[in-house]
């Protein structure tokens, strides 16, 4: 159980890293709506970046659940149970922006460099905030979110001993680096009668 819990929560932190690697493609940020031209040519990169960004959501969902399971016997375990499910919520409603991007902007890419001037129009319409489906999607995921961020931050707030949680979840007990040594104390040995005696008695506290 430590092990898989181990490896689950290395989601969180690999997921941050991908993510940041989804934005270093040239041409991510390219909008296709002011510039089509520049958005065909990087199209290529752009399919890249998000490809590369839902591996970062799929890992963040992988992160989330040893996350929960370590909060869940704690007094915010109801925080953390909501905090997993909106969290789930709002990447799965952010994963077809992402697809659209990965799968459909190169092709779309391609179109247009070969003449056809509303390959791109698609790409921009179908992600517009004027699409009332992606208005309500997108919406819906980054308020879902926000707010599962926020729980997970509540639950982790709250739960006085998450820290040793964690630590107990993701090394082992026996690790050396984490026992506890025994402090050596000196105790002076008192006789029968009262009186100190001369020899000291050592406890291991």
């Amino acid at each position: 159980m430590q092990n898989r819990v181990r490896l689950g929560i290395l989601g969180l932190p690999s997921s941050g890293v991908v993510g940041i690697a989804s934005v270093l493609p040239p041409g991510v940020f390219i909008n296709p709506t002011v510039d089509p031209a520049g958005f065909a040519q990087a199209s290529g990169m752009v399919g890249l970046g998000n490809m590369i960004g839902i591996v970062s959501l799929v890992l963040l969902l992988v992160g989330v659940q040893p996350l929960y399971s370590i909060l869940v016997d704690g007094s915010a375990g109801r925080w953390a149970f909501a905090g997993m499910i909106l969290t789930i919520l709002g990447v799965g409603l952010f994963l077809p922006f992402a697809g659209i991007f990965a799968f459909v902007a190169p092709i779309a890419g391609r179109a247009y460099l070969n003449g056809d001037t509303n390959a791109i129009k698609i790409i921009a319409d179908s992600v517009a905030v004027s699409n009332p489906s992606a208005f309500l999607f997108a919406g819906l995921a980054g308020l879902f979110s926000v707010i599962g961020s926020i729980l997970f931050g509540i639950a982790i707030w709250a739960e006085s001993t998450t820290a040793q949680m964690v630590r107990r979840s993701i090394f082992p007990g026996n690790s050396p680096f984490f026992s506890l040594r025994p402090v050596l104390q000196l105790h002076p040995r008192t006789s029968r009668w009262g009186a100190t005696s001369d020899k000291w008695r050592m406890d291991s506290c």
